[in-house]
C-alpha cells in the first residue's frame, strides 16, 4: 500500500504568488506515494484575504470532514500545510481552527512558510495564547522556508528539520515575442494592490518622474485590497495631476498577463514589506530588469545594478532617480535584462522547485 499524503491548501483564484506556488505543487505527478489535495478556500477574490465570514467557519468545517473521510479509507501518513500570513492575532486563529484538529490526523506534518517574520507573532499574543501557538506549530516535521532569512523566525516552534527551498516558475517566456514600444517607456507594477507593496510610493514617484518631464506610462496589474485603500490612492493620483500616466488594469491572469511583461521596459516593485514575490521572477524570465527595495531577500534576487536597481524602502524621491536612470538609458535596460534571464534559468525555474520538494517530502514520509 502506498504512504498517504495530504495537501491543505488554497489554490488559484486569486492567482496571487502563494495560491499559484501551491497549484504547481499539487498538480506535479508523483507515483510513489498517495498524493491527495484538500483545497481550502478562505478567499476567492483578492479583497476577501483577512476578513472574518460566515463561509469562512463553514470552510474550517467542510476541510475538516474531508480530512476526516480520508482518516476513514486510511492511515495518513503526512500532511502539508502552509501556515497563513501575514503573521497576527487574526492569521493565528485561522491557524488554530485548522490545526487543532488537523495535527490530530497525523503524526508528520509539513509547514512551508511563505509570510514574512513568523516570529513577529510571538510578540502580540497573550500568555495563554502563546501556549495555543506552541500547541499547533510546535515540533513539526519539516519546516520550509523560501529564503534563509526566515530561518530565525522559526526557533520557537522547535521544527525538526529546515530546509530552504526557493520558489520557481514555469518558463512561459519566447525571446522572438518582445514586441516593447519605444515611443514611450513602460513601466510595469503587478501584484495585489496595498499599502505594503508600497502602491502610494510609487504614486509619489510618478509625480516626481512627471516633473523632470519624462514620457512614461506605469500600468498597475492587480485586485485592490480594499476599497478604502483604493479611494486613498485616487485621491493621491487626482491631488499630483497625474492621471495620464497611470493605468489600473484590474486583476489580469494567464497568457493575458505575460503580454504585460512582454511590453514593459521595466518592472517595478517599491515594496515595504515582501519575502520572495513572483513578480521579480516572472520579469528576469521576460529579460527585464527590476526596480525594488533593499528588504529582506530582495537585494538577493536582485543584485543591484547587475539585474536591477535597488534603493531604500518609503522613498520616493530615491526609486524615482532609479526609474529615471533608466529611462534615460535603454541600453542598460536590455544588459541588466538578460542578465536577470541568466540568473532566472539558473535559480528559479518550476523544475528546480519541485524536484526539491518531491525530494525532502519523500525524505520526511
Amino acid at each position: 500500500m502506498k504512504k498517504k499524503f495530504i495537501i491543505i491548501c488554497q489554490t488559484p483564484p486569486p492567482h496571487l504568488g502563494q495560491s499559484i506556488m501551491h497549484k504547481y505543487f499539487v498538480e506535479d505527478n508523483w507515483n510513489e506515494i498517495e498524493k491527495i489535495h484538500i483545497r481550502s478556500e478562505f478567499a476567492k477574490r483578492s479583497n476577501e484575504f483577512g476578513r472574518i465570514s460566515f463561509g469562512k467557519v463553514y470552510e474550517i468545517f467542510k476541510i475538516f470532514f474531508k480530512l476526516l473521510n480520508e482518516r476513514l479509507k486510511g492511515r495518513i501518513d503526512l500532511i502539508y500545510y502552509p501556515p497563513s500570513g501575514p503573521a497576527n492575532r487574526k492569521t493565528f486563529y485561522k491557524d488554530f481552527a485548522l490545526l487543532s484538529f488537523i495535527r490530530l490526523f497525523s503524526k508528520k506534518i509539513v509547514f512551508h512558510f511563505h509570510a514574512d517574520k513568523f516570529n513577529n507573532l510571538l510578540k502580540s499574543l497573550s500568555y495563554f495564547e502563546l501556549i495555543l501557538a506552541k500547541y499547533i506549530y510546535g515540533n513539526p516535521d519539516l519546516c520550509i522556508i523560501i529564503v534563509k532569512v526566515q530561518e530565525n523566525d522559526l526557533e520557537w516552534i522547535k521544527p525538526k528539520k529546515i530546509i530552504l527551498i526557493e520558489n520557481g516558475i514555469q518558463d512561459v517566456f519566447i525571446k522572438n515575442e518582445i514586441t516593447s514600444n519605444n515611443n514611450i517607456f513602460n513601466i510595469l507594477y503587478i501584484g495585489l494592490l496595498i499599502d505594503y507593496k508600497g502602491i502610494e510610493d510609487a504614486v509619489e514617484s510618478i509625480f516626481l518622474l512627471k516633473k523632470l518631464g519624462h514620457k512614461f506610462i506605469w500600468t498597475f496589474v492587480g485586485g485592490w485590497s480594499s476599497e478604502k485603500f483604493k479611494q486613498k490612492i485616487m485621491h493621491l493620483i487626482d491631488k499630483y495631476e497625474i492621471k495620464e500616466y497611470i493605468n489600473f488594469t484590474g486583476e489580469i491572469n494567464g497568457p493575458n498577463k505575460w503580454a504585460y511583461f512582454n511590453d514593459c521596459d521595466i518592472m517595478c516593485l517599491p515594496s515595504r514589506k515582501d519575502l520572495m514575490p513572483l513578480c521579480i521572477l516572472e520579469s528576469m524570465m521576460f529579460a527585464k530588469p527590476v526596480v525594488t527595495t533593499k528588504i529582506r531577500s530582495l537585494p538577493h534576487i536582485v543584485d543591484d545594478n547587475i539585474n536591477g536597481l535597488l534603493c531604500e524602502p518609503k522613498s520616493p524621491s530615491k526609486l524615482s532617480k532609479k526609474i529615471s536612470k533608466l529611462i534615460n538609458d535603454k541600453k542598460k535596460c536590455k544588459i541588466l535584462g538578460q542578465n536577470g534571464r541568466n540568473k532566472f534559468e539558473e535559480n528559479y525555474t518550476i523544475e528546480v522547485h519541485l524536484s526539491k520538494m518531491k525530494k525532502e517530502i519523500l525524505k520526511i514520509i
